[in-house]
């Protein structure tokens, strides 16, 4: 189906375009507004997640030469490397606070990632589809895309790496029957680097590589007998451009933790096991499945002119439904443990997809719409909406999560307790990089694989010992109501094994060696981050 001539000749696009931009603009200077002018407790609360500090102070300290580590001890491989490496030149630049550094992240983020995601989708949607999708794209990332690629988190890069990898297939035809080589290799770059954004994301390389074996296979059938190296004419580049970028990682990942899984990834889910349950897919996933669902059946039932195909649009809508629809059915099957909104946040792209081309087939069909202005007035309100609605998001509410108590105790920490100490904690990321202290990670994500082998003998009592931890540090007691209240003697404080699902052992706790106890929030629900000097 084309775009209707008409289009390009609506007059109310001008006015819509204008309208567009300057709620992009003035939404990023908002949202730059409040990085620098809200205090650190409040810009915690509002724009990020505990998990971000585990990227930021394993960059930091590689930067600073003690390799991949998150508490300067233990080598992790914990993260997604792209995001992580881009930090990692970011702290060899920058001189300033841990609070300076986190403000210029996020400014970062609203300026190398959330505005050229929005404009280079525009961009591509435009030359492929015409101006008004291209706005309805621009409008959907403003209501989609900031509170995703601003958050300090490997998201926003995860994010821009989906919008180029949409944008070749658009507009320098990746995924064409028959592509060339030079197309073909240059999509398994930016495979590669969408693999490294975020790991998980080969649940979109997979339909990649098969649409396209697909498309050239349909492409040479027609020509005449198949043949293997008409075939592999296209798939070896394909196959070649990801391996460069993503083996350097998938070696390191093997030589130096003996794992192709991350741990953080071996500790989420059950594989090789298998059990069907929706607890772990976020309810703003749901919502977008329910987007991306009618885009994707019915652009897979819309051959181009040729028959040999779906359209580019069609063929990129196809591309990002079927990661959802596996990535859904990956998380129900095997995610068990610490499953979080950011998981899903390249499914957003997905939905934006499928609104465009059912808008495309509805306006097919009503070229009056576009010349009326109500599909132009419509597209700028959305944009308008979406500027307004994200910064709705980002305003400074009562705290509800600990990272403000966190941050307070890290300030304690930084000025009481010894440049040497080394703490131990659960969910340590804004405790962790704030403090300046070397801080181990207790529940796994941002350890290695040695810690879990300590858990699996129930031994995690053995393991501060032999780490020579001098404290530790819990940010959540309200399950505790003696601990959490001030009235216990001792503590036994339990630490689990994610990776083999049983007891890791428990830490002996005093009230007498409580160091610090300040009132703090976790979850909406009233509690203490209590500091204690440990005693093996």
């Amino acid at each position: 189906m084309t775009v209707p001539t008409s289009e390009v000749d609506s007059p109310w696009l001008r006015p819509a375009t204008a309208v567009c931009w300057t709620a992009l603009a003035l939404t990023a200077a908002a949202i730059l507004a409040l990085i620098w002018t809200r205090d650190i407790p409040h810009l915690l609360q509002s724009f990020t997640h505990d998990d971000a500090f585990y990227y930021l102070e394993t960059a930091r300290r590689a930067a600073a030469g003690q390799g991949l580590t998150f508490d300067g001890r233990n080598p992790t491989n914990g993260f997604h490397p792209l995001w992580t490496g881009l930090l990692v030149g970011f702290f060899r630049l920058f001189r300033g606070s841990g609070e300076a550094a986190f403000r210029w992240i996020l400014s970062l983020q609203v300026g190398l990632l959330f505005v050229p995601s929005a404009v280079l989708l525009f961009r591509a949607v435009r030359q492929a589809a015409g101006p008004a999708l291209g706005l309805t794209a621009l409008a959907l990332v403003l209501l989609l895309f900031p509170e995703r690629q601003v958050n300090a988190m490997e998201s926003g890069v995860l994010l821009l790496a989906g919008v180029i990898v949409v944008a070749g297939v658009l507009t320098r035809g990746w995924l064409d029957a028959g592509a060339s080589p030079a197309r073909r290799f240059e999509a398994g770059l930016a495979l590669g680097a969408l693999f490294l954004a975020r790991t998980d994301s080969i649940l979109l390389i997979l339909p990649f590589g098969l649409m396209a074996l697909l498309l050239d296979w349909v492409a040479a059938r027609r020509a005449g007998p198949v043949r293997l190296g008409a075939l592999l004419r296209g798939s070896v580049p394909l196959v070649l451009g990801t391996a460069l970028v993503a083996a350097p990682y998938l070696i390191w990942d093997v030589t130096v933790h003996g794992h192709l899984m991350p741990i953080s990834g071996a500790l989420k889910n059950s594989l090789p096991q298998l059990a069907l349950t929706t607890r772990y897919v976020d309810r703003s996933a749901w919502l977008m499945v329910l987007l991306v669902l009618p885009g994707l059946l019915y652009a897979g039932t819309r051959p181009s002119r040729s028959g040999l195909a779906p359209d580019r649009l069609n063929r990129a809508t196809m591309l990002l439904g079927a990661y959802v629809m596996l990535h859904l059915a990956f998380t129900m099957l095997t995610m068990r443990w610490a499953v979080f909104p950011w998981h899903f946040y390249l499914y957003p792209l997905g939905a934006v997809l499928s609104v465009l081309v059912l808008a495309r087939a509805l306006w097919g069909r009503a070229a009056g719409l576009l010349r009326s202005g109500l599909v132009p007035a419509g597209i700028a309100a959305l944009a308008l909406l979406g500027g307004a609605a994200n910064l709705y998001l980002y305003r400074d509410r009562p705290i509800r999560v600990f990272f403000a108590g966190a941050y307070a105790a890290a300030l304690w920490a930084r000025g009481h307790l010894p440049a040497a100490a080394r703490i131990a904690m659960k969910d340590a990321g804004v405790f962790g990089y704030f403090s300046d202290r070397s801080v181990t990670n207790l529940d796994g994500v941002i350890n290695n694989y040695e810690y879990q082998e300590y858990l699996g003998r129930g031994d995690v009592a053995g393991y501060l010992r032999d780490q020579g931890i001098g404290y530790v540090a819990q940010h959540a007691l309200w399950e505790y109501p003696d601990v959490n209240r001030g009235t216990y003697q001792t503590f036994e404080f339990p630490i689990r094994s994610q990776l083999y699902r049983r007891a890791g052992g428990t830490l002996l706790l005093r009230h007498e060696d409580e160091q610090y106890r300040e009132g703090s929030v976790d979850s909406g629900r009233p509690t203490a981050f209590v500091i204690w000097r440990y005693r093996p």
